[in-house]
């Protein structure tokens, strides 16, 4: 498989605040990224609990208003946090690692398991988007373009979730930015030709993708 990336790197900030009295030691990375993932849960479960709450009530005009002011909410939660990072962007050495090692698994389970049908393979490319949590899990993947053929798609799907997780993504992207992200969004083009050659030997076997 020759494996295209697209130059789009997603990242969904999340802001998380903590007190501490002056006897306290300093907060530890990993302390940080807990509690990051702790508001996160809260956030989510509150908003699951808003929407059923909201889906029984009766329908009336006040029950549209609030509706409208829950999606509004969502929209700028989510809107208002991301941050464009690309190849072309000064991303830190971690950031860069992270990257390249994604690319490469992705790229090394396609070619390993080669979409094909009654013995024939399958040709074509198509664009997917993958959302990865802190943790390194996939939360969600999505075709963006699709092959124009539904076996193909199914594939890359495949694909894409036999490669996760990928590991825990780095805590700054950029060299000038001071952020902490929340969800790394992934943008990348798979193609499947002809031309394909067989897949790297040097790949480690812990990192290739767990394939059913």
């Amino acid at each position: 498989m020759r494996f295209l990336h697209t130059v789009a790197l997603v990242t969904l900030l999340a802001s998380a605040s903590a007190t501490a009295s002056p006897e306290s030691s300093p907060p530890t990375a990993s302390s940080v990224q807990t509690n990051i993932a702790q508001l996160e849960q809260q956030q989510a479960e509150l908003m699951k609990k808003l929407k059923s709450d909201l889906a029984g009530m009766e329908e009336s005009s006040r029950k549209r208003e609030l509706q409208r002011h829950l999606a509004e909410i969502e929209r700028r939660t989510q809107g208002a946090s991301n941050l464009y990072v690309s190849p072309a962007s000064q991303m830190t050495p971690e950031m860069k690692i992270f990257f390249e090692g994604t690319m490469r698994r992705l790229e090394d389970c396609g070619t390993r398991h080669f979409p094909s049908r009654d013995g024939k393979k399958l040709y074509g490319k198509g664009v997917l988007r993958l959302t990865v949590a802190r943790s390194g899990a996939l939360e969600q993947v999505e075709i963006m373009e699709s092959s124009k053929n539904r076996l193909l798609d199914k594939h890359m799907l495949k694909v894409v979730r036999a490669s996760a997780p990928f590991g825990p993504p780095p805590a700054q992207p950029v060299i000038d930015g001071s952020t902490t992200y929340h969800h790394l969004v992934l943008v990348t083009r798979f193609h499947f030709n002809k031309d394909d050659a067989p897949p790297p030997e040097d790949l480690p076997e812990k990192e290739r993708c767990r394939w059913k």
